[in-house]
């Protein structure tokens, strides 16, 4: 192939974030790392030291997990400077992106190492070029090529339970989209994608749920998988990042376990990071997350949709749907400065939000709901506004609680002088969340 020893030229030039183009087909990750943004977001200075490389027509060549941090740190009108490779043939960029990552930043997997090996060969590229390029030995990349066939029809596979996890895909729009995707010699039908959904299930799922009901002599066992009371602890965080208003991958895996089975479709309207997407990725569980603003990152993974103006239209009957809305006045400018954001707005237009959600779930048969929500102490007066109750008002009509949780902080969330106040005023503070899992009446 032409390209494969192409000299190119490179130039440093400035380009708004909005500019660079992300071509997922030519990059060498096949799943972005989002705990990697958050920690290259709050170190962006110099996190940016090194470059973004793109090509002449903007197409990202190294940088993905920077390019997204500084998205989210300055938005997408920033200017970045950036080196240009000064050519737009996409061998080229594929196999520069493929090859940059054996220079710095964070190594590929070996399983994106054997996916991009497949890739390249499949394409017509010599072994001794996909050697130097992703710098690997002749073992991994004669054993990613010893059937290349099977390896492509495992990759498709993938594929289909990475969009069908996606809710607002049906099993025909998976069709479509895979076979446009892949050659003729891989396209499926509908009762292909059944097989390959009901097999994966049925093999992955039954892993997962073993893991967590292994003995108290198992090498693995670990005594909070799951939590058998509810009051749940979390001795340290989950994540080398959190943000404010993070919820514990943990906690969420166990509302999974008690509350679901596998490709139960789980509704998020406040998806934020994607912790929810991840851990029903983990656990099999069909997702329809979204949020009014999406964080970037999470483009594939989260619509972008406002509940102010009621439910998507295209989401299916949840059969959870986990409410973890913004905490209104302590969130007060911690998301945005929106009017219309929930942590902005007065305690009365808050409960009307939520009640609005709650009713519209509730016509639509979401088979539960959950909720979590800290109560908030008012800074002056610490009067304890217990939101919870609320919500079970609104729920009563048409849901039973199912389970109550608590779930108490593991640092502390006032600062010195609301603690010196709350001596003065001799009143205790609140230093929990509740979690409660209602479940639809007579289902």
């Amino acid at each position: 192939m032409g390209s494969d020893n192409q000299i190119v030229k490179k130039e440093t030039q400035k380009r708004k974030i909005s500019e660079i183009v992300f071509r997922k087909d030519l990059y060498a990750r096949s799943e972005p790392n989002q705990t990697l943004i958050e920690l290259y977001e709050s170190n962006i200075d110099n996190v940016l030291q090194t470059k973004i490389e793109i090509a002449q027509n903007n197409i990202l060549i190294d940088g993905y997990h920077r390019w997204k941090a500084a998205e989210r740190k300055y938005g997408k009108d920033y200017e970045l400077d950036v080196i240009v490779h000064l050519t737009e043939d996409l061998d080229y960029i594929e196999l520069e992106s493929y090859a940059s990552n054996t220079r710095h930043g964070n190594r590929n997997s070996k399983t994106d190492n054997i996916r991009n090996i497949r890739r390249l060969y499949s394409k017509g590229h010599d072994i001794e070029l996909i050697q130097n390029k992703l710098g690997l030995g002749k073992t991994i990349v004669y054993e990613a090529i010893s059937d290349l066939e099977k390896a492509l029809k495992t990759e498709r596979d993938n594929r289909i339970i990475e969009l069908y996890l996606r809710a607002w895909n049906t099993q025909q729009q998976v069709v479509g989209i895979v076979n446009d995707e892949y050659p003729e010699r891989l396209h499926v039908d509908q009762s292909k994608i059944s097989r390959v959904i009901n097999d994966m299930q049925n093999s992955a799922c039954g892993k997962l749920h073993k893991e967590w009901m292994l003995d108290s002599d198992d090498k693995d066992y670990d005594a909070s998988q799951p939590f058998h009371y509810n009051i749940w602890r979390q001795k340290t965080a989950d994540k080398e990042t959190s943000h404010f208003g993070y919820f514990p991958e943990v906690y969420f895996e166990n509302i999974l376990y008690y509350h679901t089975e596998p490709m139960d479709i789980i509704y998020d309207p406040f998806a934020g990071a994607g912790t929810s997407i991840d851990m029903c990725k983990k656990w099999m569980r069909r997702y329809y997350c979204s949020d009014r603003i999406v964080k970037p990152g999470r483009e594939e993974d989260i619509i972008k949709w406002d509940i102010a103006i009621g439910l998507p239209d295209n989401l299916p009957t949840p059969d959870l749907s986990f409410i973890d809305p913004p905490y209104w006045k302590q969130a007060e400018g911690m998301y945005s400065n929106d009017k219309e954001d929930l942590g902005n707005m007065s305690l009365d237009e808050f409960y009307q939000s939520i009640d609005k959600l709650l009713i519209a779930l509730s016509k639509k048969k979401s088979k539960r709901i959950a909720i979590v929500i800290q109560p908030t102490q008012y800074k002056n007066d610490l009067v304890l506004e217990d939101h919870i109750f609320h919500f079970a008002n609104t729920l009563h009509d048409t849901y039973n609680i199912e389970m109550r949780y608590i779930l108490p902080y593991s640092t502390e969330q006032y600062t010195p002088q609301c603690v010196i106040a709350a001596k003065e005023k001799k009143v205790c503070l609140s230093t929990y969340r509740d979690l409660i899992v209602w479940r639809l009446k007579n289902d």
